[in-house]
């Protein structure tokens, strides 16, 4: 049984993510020409905390440009595996802006499972989302204003071309709200046992702060108020080269 719905009211998103930096790096990174650099083969691992406890795993895979439904584009996927959730995200993006184009989620949580696909329609403001859970399917279109982002593909754009220098500012613009993002000091940050010389980005609204790590490569070393309502803290463990 499929039943279409206009305006739906909850769009769930799994907010940011993704991190790191490791003094010695597992692969060989390809340097761009802005001098900051990423290749397909990186894989970033980190921890879930909340409350000071870990309460799981997760990792994102930069997978480059593949071909998607008889297009080229950037693929990154995001998996988060826990105590009562599991996340699994693959997520394709425009090769020039990173604007989210199809997103295929693959969800449990507190057994709740259910597969989402989101594709974008940025130039008709709204994103048809089609779900599946205990056979049945829905299809659902969200209205947004204007081109709207996915956090990875954020972040990996602003590590291309972002500006890191304090007193920098930018918008994030995700489905369900605006976030204002301005990076407010420079400062040492320690994660799981490592000291980091940090640009810290806070968000309004505050829930969204991220610690990109001063390097070339700009890895975010810390990211609060992930994986929606669980609220989780991401913390760097390691990166390491893989295969697409």
């Amino acid at each position: 049984m499929i039943s279409f719905k206009r305006l739906v009211p909850v769009l769930s998103i799994l907010a940011l993510q993704f991190a790191l930096h490791t003094h010695s790096y597992l692969y060989a990174h390809q340097e761009g020409p802005d001098g900051k650099s990423f290749s397909a083969g990186e894989r970033i691992l980190y921890n879930l905390e909340k409350f000071g406890v870990n309460v799981g795993k997760a990792s994102i895979e930069f997978h480059g440009t593949v071909q998607k439904e008889s297009r080229s584009l950037v693929y990154i996927r995001f998996l988060a595996d826990g105590l009562n959730f599991y996340d699994e995200e693959k997520i394709y993006l425009d090769p020039e802006t990173y604007l989210p184009q199809i997103v295929e989620r693959d969800v449990d949580i507190f057994g709740k499972k259910e597969k989402i696909r989101e594709e974008y329609f940025h130039s008709q403001d709204y994103i048809q989302i089609t779900k599946h859970s205990k056979g049945d399917v829905t299809r659902q279109e969200f209205p947004v204003k204007g081109p709207v982002e996915n956090l990875y593909g954020f972040i990996y754009r602003y590590r291309r071309e972002g500006a890191f220098e304090v007193g920098a500012e930018t918008r994030m613009n995700l489905p369900t709200q605006d976030v204002f993002l301005s990076i407010v000091a420079k400062e040492p940050l320690k994660v799981n046992d490592h000291v980091y010389e940090t640009y810290f980005f806070k968000g309004q609204p505050k829930r969204v702060r991220v610690w990109f790590e001063d390097s070339q490569n700009k890895f975010p070393v810390r990211i609060d108020g992930t994986l929606g309502l669980l609220k989780a803290k991401m913390t760097f463990i390691s990166v390491e080269k893989f295969t697409p």
